[in-house]
């Protein structure tokens, strides 16, 4: 085990929330959870071995006053089975975060175990009557769908990355006003120390009759983006969509005609209904302009890897359908199925949820894999995961 610069951090950061809990408890509050998951690995219907993590959060938040708040957020994972032996370089894959400012540390790295710690949220926070500003590490949540969402384009969250509830942040600063009635303008810039990967967006937001409707357009990268989405429903049935146009304003002879270049489309619509006897049902759907059309299918696609905005899914039509039931209070089930159309790929995330105490419980997923490659679809990976879990 090493210690290093972040390690002196995060000691002095604990010492000094401890502190000033001791002192006055109502400015701060402190929460998180523990939890452990085990998977099992199988490829072509073949037993490939076992993943173990353990994997803790901790939340901070820091109340100065009424209009000035402070917020920081935590990941701790010690990692170790199967792909920690099997994928090369896996603890430099474990380490990147997407970002510039290195907020994260490999603690423990070695052929048998990877320890890694990240502050992904850390940000002060000002609130008026008309402003509200926050700079630092933070989330900047744009998306309106509930699976993919083309309006997210500072940190875009992979579905499948089913034990990270918070979802990725950025390092920015955002500034929204309120404008009269329901209607705000919101300013985001991310830093980046090259500037090329810089994203600098303008969103309205407004309330029109039963809905909730947004516009914006951005500097995204080496393209400019504009966009709308919206929330509502439709009688009873809850109804959303996302859309956002990406054209290249940067132009380079030797990269200009690749795919990345290209002008891209991506479009998600999305139903959802609550039923009196319980059962929920959601159906979304995803359309990606620059999607391949056809490849053969690897698990990787469905990773829990970070995603770009502008490649959601990698192929061009995907579909999904999610059914859940509380069985008791207790317990609840969940199926959610996915269609990646051309590239004749089907997945399934089947899940039973326990609560097992107020502050204990534990799921039972299943991710399972499949794909035509000939007549018939035939397994390629399945993952199943215990995941037991502790929140305080």
């Amino acid at each position: 085990m090493k210690l290093n610069y972040l390690h002196t951090i995060l000691f002095i950061f604990v010492g000094f929330i401890s502190n000033a809990q001791d002192q006055d408890s109502t400015d701060w509050e402190v929460y998180g959870y523990f939890n452990g998951v085990f998977s099992s690995i199988t490829q072509e219907n073949q037993f490939e071995g076992m993943d173990y993590l353990i994997h803790h959060r901790l939340n901070v938040d820091g109340y100065f006053n009424d209009k000035l708040s402070f917020h920081a957020g935590m990941r701790n994972r010690l990692i170790w089975g199967y792909s920690l032996q099997n994928i090369p370089n896996y603890s430099s894959y474990i380490n990147q975060d997407g970002m510039d400012i290195n907020l994260g540390s490999l603690w423990m790295d070695s052929k048998k175990f990877v320890g890694h710690t990240v502050f992904d949220r850390l940000n002060l926070e000002l609130e008026t009557n008309k402003w509200h500003m926050v700079l630092g590490r933070q989330r900047v949540n744009w998306g309106k769908n509930l699976v993919w969402n083309p309006n997210d384009l500072f940190n875009a969250f992979n579905y499948f990355d089913f034990n990270y509830p918070e979802r990725p942040g950025v390092d920015a600063l955002r500034i929204q006003y309120y404008l009269s009635g329901d209607a705000s303008l919101e300013w985001v810039s991310s830093y980046d120390q090259f500037k090329n990967q810089r994203i600098t967006a303008l969103r309205y937001a407004t309330h029109l009759g039963q809905y909730d409707f947004q516009l914006l357009g951005a500097d995204y990268k080496d393209y400019l983006a504009l966009g709308m989405g919206w929330e509502g429903a439709i009688n009873a049935i809850g109804f959303k969509g996302e859309m956002t146009y990406f054209t290249p304003v940067f132009f380079d002879s030797l990269v200009g005609s690749s795919q990345s270049m290209l002008n891209i489309f991506q479009f998600s619509l999305s139903f959802d209904y609550y039923f009196k006897n319980g059962w929920y049902v959601l159906f979304s759907n995803l359309y990606n302009s620059q999607g391949i059309s056809g490849a053969d299918v690897s698990s990787s696609l469905f990773s829990n890897s970070r995603v770009d905005v502008t490649s959601l899914m990698p192929n061009k039509n995907t579909y999904l359908i999610q059914l859940s039931k509380p069985i008791n209070a207790q317990l609840s089930t969940s199926l959610t199925t996915l269609y990646a159309r051309e590239l004749k790929a089907y997945f399934a995330m089947p899940q039973l949820s326990w609560s097992l105490s107020q502050n204990w419980d534990i799921n039972l997923i299943g991710q399972l894999y499949y794909s035509k490659a000939t007549t018939d679809f035939s397994s390629s990976t399945s993952n199943i995961f215990i995941q037991l879990g502790y929140s305080y």
